[in-house]
């Protein structure tokens, strides 16, 4: 007795074996498509996620300043011409040029002399004041030679967006009785401007000079 479904499954084999040809053809023809299409794409997602990494340049308002609108800032040379002087209140800018956010924006003091009695002696008596205009808290008010000694980075802000500008310091080399603008506060209390007592510089500083750097850093 003949099994009528059995010349069904005989005309329907073909049809199945054509198509999964067919779609087998399809897919690999898709998959490389695809592979195209998704390299293509990825490419492009990351350029535009990378964006230009955070670069994070200084300026300041203090004359005669070398390295205006880079990483490290470096402010003219002090000379001891008085037992008591002050460079006045500079105040410091960041800039990032990056198009992407600059975080964790901090910075590091750094001091150079030519190695003089004079110059050592300069160095071991001149105070700094440094003032976050963020905060407006006191940083340093200390001897320069114990701020940098002491090894700290200075916090300059959370975080300075793409593009942006933001004052982040103010800055002051002082001996002897000058009016900054920490006006004799402490590190970590609030800034008011105000007579600081240093101790004015002794003989063995005539002569002296020194420069100081202030150099940003950033994630």
């Amino acid at each position: 007795m003949n099994n009528p479904s059995t010349p069904e499954r005989g005309r329907r084999l073909p049809k199945i074996f054509y198509l999964v040809a067919a779609g087998a053809a399809a897919l690999g023809l898709i998959g490389l498509g695809a592979f195209a299409i998704f390299s293509s794409q990825t490419s492009s997602s990351q350029a535009i996620s990378l964006g230009q990494a955070p670069v994070v340049n200084l300026s300041t308002s203090a004359a005669g300043a070398a390295g205006q609108n880079t990483p490290a800032l470096t402010f003219a040379a002090y000379a001891a011409g008085a037992y008591s002087f002050t460079t006045g209140d500079q105040e410091v800018t960041a800039s990032n040029t990056g198009s992407l956010a600059a975080s964790d924006v901090n910075g590091t003091l750094s001091e150079t002399d030519g190695g003089t009695p004079a110059d050592l002696a300069l160095y071991g008596q001149v105070d700094i004041c440094v003032v976050n205009s963020v905060t407006n808290n006191v940083v340093w008010n200390t001897g320069l030679q114990n701020a940098i000694a002491t090894a700290a980075t200075m916090p300059f802000a959370n975080s300075v967006g793409a593009g942006a500008s933001l004052q982040v310091y103010t800055v002051n080399i002082f001996a002897g009785g000058e009016v900054t603008a920490c006006g004799g506060q402490s590190a970590g209390a609030t800034a008011s401007s105000g007579l600081d007592g240093a101790a004015p510089l002794t003989a063995s500083a005539s002569g002296g000079s020194l420069s100081m750097s202030l150099t940003a850093l950033w994630q």
